[in-house]
């Protein structure tokens, strides 16, 4: 509901508040920067709420909120990973010998929008089938001794930096020009000690969401709004540089 207590989603979609995660990030967005104004989950009708939610309920706890008897102030943030290392259905990766599964993974089984309810099982069986894949190593390898020490900090950009470029031009609402400047900005800033992973992740984000010019999904391009049918492909890089797989595509080694 909005600040006055007023539902909002019917007016955004057909299915009000059962629309898809994406409409619904995107409503709750649109609704606080036109009204200047918080959003709120409002969890007071629903029976048993405590009972049922318990983790939701301990977390409003902490900051002074009923679940069941206060409106809880909501907004859009990252909730899960869509892409990641392209593998088979064994978890295999281009790389021999190395297997992901989970959310680390891009195994195709949630396309452009997560299937709710979903990633636990993904991880359940998929970590499974990697642990049964024919080239599955029998042993772990030991661990290589620690590198040279990281860069010092201070030089580049700080993982909370990072995460407010993300937070900000990454979201559930993307432009051509702001993406450009945030990958410019993860490009030349530089890393520091401790963000060089998620700069470069979050660059490769920006860079993909920039080339990919329609809406699908959680990608959602407010000046590409409507999806496009040679778009109907994974993007994949590596140090070669970008590619795309079809939908559908079994093999990591399909580029």
């Amino acid at each position: 509901v909005d600040a006055r207590g007023e539902r909002f989603m019917p007016r955004f979609h057909e299915r009000a508040e059962l629309a898809p995660r994406d409409v619904v990030a995107r409503a709750v967005l649109a609704v606080r920067e036109q009204t200047g104004r918080p959003v709120y989950l409002d969890a007071r009708g629903v029976p048993e709420v405590l009972a049922r939610f318990p983790v939701a309920a301990a977390a409003c706890h902490e900051v002074g909120l009923d679940l069941a008897r206060d409106p809880i102030p909501v907004a859009p943030a990252a909730h899960y990973f869509m892409g990641g290392v392209l593998t088979d259905t064994w978890g295999r990766t281009t790389v021999p010998g190395l297997l992901a599964a989970g959310e680390v993974a891009c195994t195709g089984v949630h396309g452009a929008n997560r299937l709710a309810s979903n990633s636990l099982a993904e991880t359940l069986v998929f970590g499974r089938r990697a642990a049964l894949a024919e080239d599955a190593p029998a042993e772990l390898p030991p661990l290589a001794p620690p590198g040279p020490a990281p860069e010092a900090p201070g030089l580049g950009l700080l993982l909370p930096e990072v995460r407010e470029l993300a937070d900000r031009f990454l979201g559930p609402r993307r432009v051509g020009p702001e993406l450009a400047a945030c990958a410019e900005r993860l490009a030349t800033g530089g890393v520091a000690a401790g963000s060089r992973s998620a700069t470069l992740v979050a660059r490769l984000v920006a860079l993909a969401a920039l080339r990919r010019e329609e809406s699908r999904g959680g990608h959602h391009r407010e000046d590409f709004p409507e999806p496009r049918p040679g778009w109907r492909v994974r993007q994949v890089v590596d140090r070669r540089g970008w590619a795309t797989v079809p939908v559908g595509a079994a093999r990591a080694a399909a580029r």
